[in-house]
């Protein structure tokens, strides 16, 4: 007579959900970590880009700017992120990505924190094009992304991607908006400390991908 079969513990089922969620053949904790991470760095790189959006015309109005100065601010973000974007891609190929993420945070870090105490418009136009060329660095966590699982859940992870983009550019405004009545220097103050703590997530629990990607398992031969 066999003995019946023990239930599964929690600590099992949260591990057979994240095998699930991450698509892992097997649970490796510090991969899915990775990948949680990457998908946090979206969110931030896109929260900090839109946090500001809502104040921009009121900053630009009470020093005397037109709305040339305001088309100017939104548009050398881009302009930083065309150059960044190609430069940040091939430094991850060529020192890691861990490296380029970490260096991209930190200078969001020092960057935002600036932008909350600036006076004058050629100063917000200088940071921005500096955040702009820093958080082209979004396309490397997607690549990450895509080899950290396994080829047949990359449209999925790519959906993921997308969808913390959204969050980022939805959740930037929102706080914005929460604390309009405190002024321009609550919002940059914010997202410099959200990219601090991305930052400490990025240096102890984010591994290059030749740590994190899926190898192939090996298949037997019959001689």
């Amino acid at each position: 007579r066999s003995s019946p079969r023990p239930s599964p513990s929690p600590m099992s089922k949260s591990r057979s959900f994240l095998q699930h969620l991450f698509c892992c053949d097997c649970y490796r904790v510090p991969r899915c970590a990775s990948i949680l991470v990457s998908y946090l760095l979206v969110i931030c790189f896109f929260f900090c880009f839109s946090i500001i959006l809502p104040n921009f015309a009121v900053f630009v109005e009470e020093r005397g700017g037109s709305g040339f100065y305001y088309g100017l601010v939104l548009g050398i973000f881009a302009f930083g992120q065309m150059i960044g974007v190609v430069l940040s891609g091939h430094s991850s190929d060529k020192f890691g990505r861990k490296i380029v993420l970490a260096v991209t945070l930190s200078m969001i870090v020092i960057s935002m924190l600036i932008l909350a105490f600036i006076t004058e418009i050629w100063h917000l136009v200088t940071l921005r094009a500096i955040q702009g060329f820093f958080a082209s660095a979004f396309p490397v966590c997607q690549a990450f992304i895509m080899d950290a699982v396994k080829p047949a859940h990359r449209s999925f992870h790519l959906v993921l991607t997308t969808a913390s983009l959204y969050c980022g550019l939805f959740l930037g405004p929102l706080v914005t908006g929460t604390i309009a009545a405190y002024g321009w220097m609550p919002p940059p103050l914010i997202a410099s400390g959200f990219s601090f703590i991305c930052l400490l997530l990025t240096l102890f629990f984010f591994q290059n991908a030749s740590q994190s990607k899926i190898q192939p398992t090996p298949t037997s031969t019959h001689t």
